[in-house]
């Protein structure tokens, strides 16, 4: 019986190969996309998972009202976690985590220098977070101040092996640390990523005791006891908080470590994170395009039923009965789809290389090492053949021989009207899908190129704060203009997308962004100086001069005379002396705070940013490397590009954005599949109607408007459906972003034209065709 199957299944290949590749095209389209949104999704998902009290950890946000909605930032004081820590019985344990990344010299070595990714946290940072340790234990490393900890890769690259790192000993400025305990690489599903563990207390203690005013965005996290309640423990340390500060609005609380990957709203430096409305978008897509393959296939399939009826009525006549027919249905449906399973498994093989480039990061994830998910993959084909296969496998099956011989008869539920429904979702999910894809393009662009405030267009940022180049920074910075195509220079520590700390002021409930520029920072990002005139290296300590930008005058209440305006900082006065343009120095995605321009006092810790000319850039870039080698006797001149950065923070839009444009056009060319099919069965059984239309004279386009007039209708329809919907679907996104595009109806319409053009020229390939039928072809059987 089997070997009967399989001879009429492959038969009915041969016969129609056509459909038959159509079929397999679309549903192995259909269910690679989908196993791979699934293993994306379900990667997003296992961040931050692998950590054994992960649902016990919690992490401080710092929650400031403005007049245009929250701020929300997970850098407060760190002062806040051990007094927090002491004061807070429900607390059982805590740790810091920041700073910036490390120039270490080996003690072996002296000459020698590696910049390292590391990170200061408390000594019990590792009783909090779960680490492998490979050389070392939990119980016996990071013990004391002057204790360090590397992972693997770092280990390697420095030491040669994990255990020649052991007990090393390296200077980070003027201490000494050893390394007493090896550890692997970070996952690559955890929102911490560093390389190096470094004790907070020795590695940061030139911040001094600390202050309750001042922040350097350093992360606090905490472990609490079982059973305490995290709202209460955060209402305990907001009340904490609050004592200690004589002014300002800011609220604190805890979030999850679960919830740290999907917080986008909160601004921390983390990397890789993702917007939790994306997890719905994409399963989403994926159910859209599985579905559009499951219909392409029901579609596909009920066309070549109907051809088929006649077949089974003659079956029938000699004896065949319902239940083998309808095995055959369902047996020829599940050879098709395992053979799109089988293909689609081979096209998930070769696009997760592809996917972890455009994510920027490994999922972790190998297809042949995971027999849990073929099995489960393996189930799902089956049950999608079993559950798309049953309609068209009832209609040919259940109708009486007699009206199979005699013609359809139409009903709710005809082949036909099956047909026309699910060309027409097609068509929705299409066209909305476009429309998506333009909007979220335009959106990116703006958010990218449009009003930053500031030139970041061929701004080279060369740090300059390691052991050696400091010394040589103004010797450096003058021979570096003597380079042709270097226009200006500028030494800071701060630009947009780093800047120096936050700080408060009396009798302000506002936090004010600290800048540290010298008197060419303006002219070098070409931002503009409004009121007043610009800082000055002559400015003293005792004057203590300062720029701010429009957003802190409007906060200050000064914005029609600022200039002269004093801010008391304690017993200090700080005094206005210009006001600059507003700029973003963060992203789009968050409105633009106050900012204070402080005067550079120290060239110890730095950055020199060079605005270079647009020709020859790559000329000017080794003759920067050159000229950095020959002053300061280093290889590695450690620069980047401005726009670069700036446009890492929306790294997760650009991929999210590419993402949405690649599985639209997947969508696309499965809908176009479909709709080739449904339109070509369609014209198939009127070619005797167009047949005798020409014998009595009809013409092309008489012939092409009946044969167009339902497409163009079902278009219609469609659009009608999937514009409202996509509209409002897109702005519930863009409204995500404190600076957007308004709903661009233009973009709106070119999608829909272009949608339009793609579905009337694939209905068009078979009208076409169906004119240049001869009639006596199709006629002579009549």
């Amino acid at each position: 019986m089997l070997s009967n199957y399989l001879k009429f299944t492959f038969r009915r290949i041969g016969r129609n190969k056509v459909y038959s590749i159509l079929n397999i095209v679309g549903l192995s389209i259909g269910l690679s996309c989908f196993f791979v949104i699934y293993l994306f999704i379900q990667n997003e998902l296992s961040y931050d998972q692998y950590h054994t009290n992960k649902d016990r950890i919690y992490r401080v946000i710092k929650t400031t009202e403005k007049d245009n909605g929250v701020d929300k930032i997970a850098g407060v004081t760190w002062i806040l976690a051990p007094k927090a820590a002491e004061k807070i019985p429900r607390i059982k344990n805590f740790t810091r985590y920041g700073g910036f990344a490390k120039r270490i010299s080996l003690l072996s070595n002296p000459d020698s220098l590696f910049s390292v990714p590391a990170k200061s946290v408390d000594l019990s940072f590792i009783e909090i977070f779960d680490l492998d340790f490979i050389v070392g234990d939990k119980e016996s490393s990071f013990k004391s101040e002057n204790s360090a900890l590397i992972n693997r890769s770092k280990a390697e690259q420095i030491f040669g092996s994990a255990e020649g790192a052991y007990q090393a000993e390296f200077k980070l400025k003027d201490q000494v640390f050893r390394i007493d305990g090896v550890f692997e690489d970070v996952p690559p599903n955890s929102s911490l990523d560093y390389s190096m563990l470094l004790p907070f207390n020795t590695s940061e203690s030139s911040r001094g005791e600390g202050s309750w005013y001042i922040s350097y965005f350093d992360q606090a996290y905490f472990e609490l006891h079982e059973g305490a309640d995290p709202e209460a423990v955060g209402v305990e340390i907001d009340t904490l908080y609050k004592q200690n500060m004589q002014y300002g609005n800011a609220t604190m609380s805890l979030q999850s470590l679960n919830d740290v990957h999907f917080s986008l709203d909160v601004s921390d430096g983390l990397n890789g994170k993702s917007d939790r409305q994306y997890i719905g978008i994409f399963s989403g897509v994926a159910l859209f395009i599985l579905l559009c393959s499951v219909f392409n296939y029901v579609s596909l399939s009920l066309s070549q039923s109907v051809q088929r009826f006649k077949e089974v009525g003659i079956r029938k006549v000699i004896g065949a009965n319902g239940r083998e027919l309808f095995r055959q249905f369902i047996f020829e449906s599940l050879v098709f789809v395992l053979i799109s399973g089988l293909i689609s498994f081979l096209l998930v093989l070769f696009s997760l290389p592809a996917l972890e480039e455009l994510l920027g990061r490994a999922l972790g994830f190998n297809l042949l090492e995971e027999p849990l998910f073929i099995v489960q993959a393996f189930l799902f084909v089956v049950l999608l053949a079993i559950l798309a296969s049953l309609y068209p496998a009832y209609v040919s099956v259940r109708m009486q021989t007699a009206s199979i011989l005699k013609g359809i008869r139409k009903t709710l539920f005809s082949p036909n009207r099956i047909l026309n429904s699910v060309s027409v979702f097609q068509t929705i999910v299409f066209i909305g899908l476009v429309c998506a894809a333009f909007v979220a393009k335009r959106q990116m662009e703006f958010m990218q190129n449009e009003n930053l405030g500031f030139d970041n267009e061929q701004i080279m940022i060369l740090r300059t704060s390691s052991q050696g180049v400091r010394e040589k920074v103004d010797v450096l910075q003058n021979e570096l203009l003597k380079i042709p195509n270097v226009e200006r220079i500028s030494f800071a520590s701060s630009f947009p997308t780093q800047w120096g700390s936050s700080q408060s002021f009396n009798g302000h409930d506002f936090t004010f962004f600290n800048f540290t520029v010298d008197e060419n920072y303006l002219e070098t990002l070409g931002m503009k100086l409004l009121k007043g005139r610009n800082l000055r290296s002559t400015d003293t300590d005792s004057t203590f001069s300062v720029l701010i930008n429009e957003t802190a005058a409007k906060k200050l209440g000064i914005s029609d005379d600022p200039i002269g305006h004093v801010i008391m900082n304690g017993k200090r006065k700080i005094t206005v002396v210009g006001l600059v343009n507003d700029f973003h120095f963060v992203s789009k995605k968050q409105p633009i705070e106050a900012v204070m321009f402080r005067n550079v006092r120290s060239r110890a810790y730095g950055n020199l940013i060079m605005k270079l000319k647009s020709q020859d850039l790559k000329g000017t870039i080794a003759a920067v490397e050159k000229t950095f080698q020959d002053v300061t006797d280093k290889s590695d001149a450690d620069y980047f590009f401005l726009d670069d950065r700036f446009n890492q923070q929306y790294e997760q839009e650009t991929i999210m954005s590419t993402m949405i444009n690649v599985f639209a056009g997947l969508a696309a060319l499965v809908a176009f599949i479909g709709l080739f099919g449904i339109s070509g069965y369609s014209t198939s059984r009127r070619l005797k109607e167009m047949g005798i239309r020409k014998v009595l004279g009809a013409g092309f386009f008489e012939i092409q408007k009946k044969l167009n007039s339902a497409n163009l209708l079902k278009l219609l329809l469609a659009i009608l459906i999937s514009v409202p919907v996509a509209i409002y679907l897109m702005d519930i996104w863009l409204s995500s972003f404190a600076y957007r595009i308004e709903m661009p109806l233009v973009i709106v319409v070119l999608a829909v034209m272009s949608a339009s053009i793609v579905i009337l020229f694939t209905v068009s390939v078979h009208t076409i065709r169906a004119y240049l039928v001869n009639p006596v072809e199709v006629l002579k059987d009549e």
